[in-house]
């Protein structure tokens, strides 16, 4: 896997260098809808979170561009007993493929790095939980996009958890990360 990582991001650097014109950098935030699928998930319901960070968005052609990010993201889930929070730095590398003006869709890999993991029970406990979950998480990333002007527009994406994040040596059980994101985005310099 960190070979996979390195190669994205010597594609990323090369790219940016080889078409430095045509890069735009930018902010993004929003919300988070989180929960956990797979079959230790019975039970659980969505958790309400954020998430913000960078992006840069490389034009390869009038009608492609590869968006890499570095977003902060909060994520999991709630269950009877109390939730589960999980903090993440997520680098999500997008191919994005213009359908008509100021219309994207988006789809890619996406690298998550446990930054926290905690349980917090109903009379507000909270456990360091961090040695149950798999500090590295892989997504599948999917949405669209839409530039209201050339510098403010709105994201919604689906991140489909493909890694077991549960650690394997603390059960049979498997758990996934699923997060739909609904955001804004600024860009710094205009197309």
């Amino acid at each position: 896997m960190k070979k996979v990582f390195l190669f994205l991001v010597v594609v990323v650097i090369t790219t940016l260098s080889a078409n430095a014109q045509q890069v735009q950098f930018g902010a993004k935030g929003g919300l988070n809808i989180a929960t956990l699928n797979g079959s230790g998930s019975g039970g659980l319901s969505s958790l309400v979170g954020v998430h913000f960070g960078g992006l840069a968005s490389i034009k390869v052609s009038d009608l492609f561009h590869v968006q890499p990010e570095l977003v902060f993201s909060t994520q999991g889930a709630k269950g009877a007993g109390g939730k589960l929070n999980l903090d993440y730095l997520n680098i999500p590398v997008l191919a994005k493929y213009t359908i008509t003006d100021g219309l994207d869709i988006e789809a890619g890999p996406q690298f998550g790095f446990l930054l926290s993991a905690k349980a917090k029970d109903n009379a507000g406990n909270s456990t360091n939980v961090s040695s149950s979950i798999k500090s590295v998480d892989i997504a599948l990333a999917v949405g669209a996009s839409y530039d209201i002007t050339k510098m403010i527009g709105v994201d919604v994406r689906y991140n489909i958890g493909l890694t077991d994040i549960n650690n394997p040596s603390n059960s049979n059980n498997t758990l996934h990360n699923a997060v739909v994101q609904i955001g804004v985005y600024y860009m710094f310099n205009t197309k």
